[in-house]
């Protein structure tokens, strides 16, 4: 039998708003504007879709408690021109506009330089977010970001000693990652038009 997976919908105490750009178009930029519409491909390939958190429903049942809350409280996002200006350490390529990255959602609505190290990063595959996600909680909320709420991190850091007879693979966040509409190119990850564009792939349901 197939397991319907759909986004939560009640807030978690630990969310931040999802989208804090506001509407989908409720951005400072024009997308026919001269500062990003110099190619037909780069209008095309920015969806000004809102960021989402990696979380989606079936992950209670899929995930340990700590990965849960990881998912919840760690968004994908579409980069504008701030975030292809900003440097990020350790990183050797440019970001570019549209590219799909992840982030901590507490700090999210800072400018992307006023953020505590480690706050983003950018996978060049859906392989990749994974580590990207634990290297956010691991280190960013554990000692840079100040913006975590202490409640937070006593939640965190319970939940990381909490036995679970869960054990979801690598594999599966790359799977979640496209039933969120997340795909990759030549530049890294980009967002799909819709979430439900992509499907949700078969091999990651029980």
């Amino acid at each position: 039998l197939s397991k319907k997976v759909t986004q939560q919908h009640h807030r978690h105490p630990f969310i931040m708003d999802q989208n804090p750009f506001g509407s989908p178009m409720d951005h400072s930029i024009d997308p026919t504007s001269g500062d990003i519409a110099g190619t037909v491909s780069t209008r095309r390939r920015l969806t000004f879709r809102p960021p989402i958190a990696l979380y989606l429903s079936a992950d209670y049942f899929d995930f340990a408690p700590f990965q849960v809350l990881v998912r919840k409280n760690i968004e994908f996002f579409e980069a504008l021109p701030d975030d292809t200006q900003t440097t990020i350490q350790g990183r050797p390529r440019p970001v570019v506009l549209g590219q799909v990255g992840i982030r901590c959602c507490f700090c999210a609505r800072l400018h992307p330089s006023a953020r505590a190290p480690g706050a983003t990063c950018y996978p060049s595959k859906r392989s990749g977010i994974y580590q990207a996600a634990q290297n956010i909680a691991n280190t960013h909320w554990a000692e840079q970001c100040t913006l975590v709420p202490n409640a937070f991190r006593n939640a965190l850091n319970a939940a990381r000693h909490q036995k679970s007879t869960a054990r979801a693979s690598k594999h599966m966040w790359s799977n979640r990652a496209t039933a969120l509409g997340v795909f990759e190119d030549e530049d890294g990850l980009r967002f799909a038009d819709s979430v439900n564009a992509l499907g949700f792939p078969m091999d990651d349901i029980a």
